[in-house]
């Protein structure tokens, strides 16, 4: 039996005691909520992801309504995933489909990458989690189980050897559940194993949040979820993290439209 046939025999035995079907995101091919699944699960564990989910959905149950929304709104609705950026893009994403879409969610990765904060790989979970069609895409969890299987050897492993493996080994009858059983698989293996991503050419080590400045971001939109205004002095004095990187923080979510700023107050923008 060839490595990639036993490879996949892995996988299915994997699958059918493992899998991971109770995720809400996988009980639905609505194309609208494979992609908020999709920009949420961007850099974001799982199980954070499975309280968001559906209070989000529920609140903006079609792409239109999430297009009407104010961003203040949707920041609110999505505060506690952190990287609040993914709420903004994600609600001008909406407002792209509404308006020059039609409200349609495309099937090609051609059309869904040039949509805001949609990179290859979420333009690739659309296409094969909510069409079932047979696309290459890599995420960290995929990367993993190659890697292990197939590089376990090897060092520096660069993204485009991986995309050869998959083509051979995917199954194109089934896609959407076989991409289930491999993401499944490669999330158990972080779990056991030193990270094979290690290996990878594009493995970058993420920073500590605690003390940086990106949990300064995170408490800054926090605290405006909780009150509609407040003063930079009431900031400082409530803020989680680091007080030296305030002043930074606060001129970076002005200038990407997170926060609106009246004197020497702040407050969450509509994105009007």
């Amino acid at each position: 039996m060839s490595k990639e046939r036993q490879f996949n025999k892995l996988l299915k035995q994997f699958y059918t005691s493992s899998n991971r079907n109770y995720l809400p995101w996988r009980k639905t091919h609505d194309p609208y909520k494979i992609l908020i699944s999709e920009v949420m699960l961007q850099q974001t564990q799982v199980s954070r992801v499975e309280s968001k989910f559906e209070p989000f959905v529920e609140r903006f149950p079609t792409v239109e309504i999430l297009a009407k929304a104010d961003l203040a709104e949707v920041l609110s609705r999505w505060s506690g995933l952190g990287y609040n950026r993914r709420a903004k893009y994600l609600h001008q994403c909406a407002r792209k489909i509404v308006g020059k879409h039609n409200s349609q969610i495309s099937k090609h990765i051609s059309e869904l990458i040039v949509l805001p904060g949609v990179g290859e790989a979420t333009a690739g979970a659309i296409v094969v989690y909510a069409y079932n069609v047979a696309e290459i895409f890599i995420e960290t969890n995929i990367r993993r189980a190659i890697i292990d299987y197939f590089f376990s050897d090897k060092n520096a492993v660069h993204d485009k050897h991986i995309k050869l493996i998959l083509k051979d080994v995917i199954d194109r009858n089934n896609p959407r559940e076989w991409y289930w059983s491999l993401v499944d698989y490669g999330a158990s293996l972080g779990k056991v194993k030193n990270n094979p991503n290690k290996k990878s050419v594009h493995y970058t080590k993420q920073t500590l949040f605690l003390g940086s400045k990106r949990q300064v971001r995170g408490s800054v939109i926090k605290l405006l979820v909780q009150d509609i205004i407040i003063s930079e002095d009431n900031l400082k004095r409530s803020i989680e993290g680091d007080q030296k990187y305030l002043k930074e923080v606060l001129k970076e979510l002005v200038s990407e439209g997170l926060i609106d700023k009246s004197g020497q107050k702040y407050r969450l923008s509509t994105g009007r």
